[in-house]
């Protein structure tokens, strides 16, 4: 994905993820079978935890770079970790 629209109810914002990560090394993690739910989890932790080296472990700005609430990131993670 390089680019993406997020609409809420009051503004939409397009934002340029070229910069944010490197997509080779997101799709080198793609299981070659299963479903495309399956799939996307395995790209989603991938980027969740890239995005929290990037910043130390910090979840606040993880969870802001990844354009999610700390809530959301924290809910993820523990579904990560119950798996």
């Amino acid at each position: 994905m390089r680019h993406a629209v997020i609409r809420t109810p009051d503004k939409e914002t397009y934002q340029t993820f070229k910069d944010k990560i490197n997509h080779k090394q997101a799709w080198d993690y793609l299981p070659e079978k299963g479903t495309l739910w399956h799939k996307l989890k395995v790209v989603e932790n991938f980027l969740i935890k890239k995005a929290l080296e990037e910043v130390k472990g910090i979840k606040t700005k993880a969870a802001r770079n990844l354009g999610i609430t700390r809530n959301c990131l924290s809910q993820k993670l523990y579904r990560m970790n119950k798996t």
